[in-house]
């Protein structure tokens, strides 16, 4: 089972990911010089690839009781592989998250609730499963997950 956890980098490097991926479109119609244009395709449009693809996830292979925490995109997977005895369950967490943002005049606090599930190997070893802000959509994502590995939600 794979289950894709989300992208490794922040918006904000997908968006240049995505701008660089493009601006290698727009160098093949420029009166560059021939050598010049491969030089910056072959530059910006791998680049631009790895930061729009790039994702974390977790595969568990219950027959071989082995799952690995990757990094990786384009069916390259970066990651150590792991055994467990057994799955004792998932469980998910309530997790508030806090941010302050600071000026010369005031500081503003921003406070969201997210929920994060987590799976827990025999032993206590928790691993972390997936995420969302909405617990309703996040339990009936984990109860999929569940269904699959054959494990009770706790």
């Amino acid at each position: 089972m794979n289950i894709k956890q989300s992208y490794y980098f922040p918006f904000n490097f997908r968006l240049f990911g995505f701008i660089s991926f493009l601006f290698c479109f727009l160098l093949i119609p420029s009166l560059l010089a021939l050598w010049t244009k491969v030089v910056l395709i072959l530059i910006f449009f791998p680049l631009g690839l790895v930061l729009i693809l790039w994702r974390t996830g977790l595969q568990i292979n219950i027959k071989d009781k082995t799952y690995n925490e990757y990094a990786g995109a384009l069916g390259f997977r970066y990651g150590q592989k792991q055994s467990f005895n057994q799955i004792e369950k998932i469980f998910v967490n309530e997790v508030a998250e806090q941010a302050v943002f600071s000026t010369r005049v005031n500081s503003t606090t921003v406070r969201k609730i997210t929920y994060k599930a987590f799976i827990q190997f025999e032993g206590g070893e928790k691993v972390f499963l997936v995420d969302g802000k909405n617990r309703d959509t996040l339990e009936s994502r984990v109860s999929v997950i569940r269904e699959e590995l054959r494990i009770v939600l706790k």
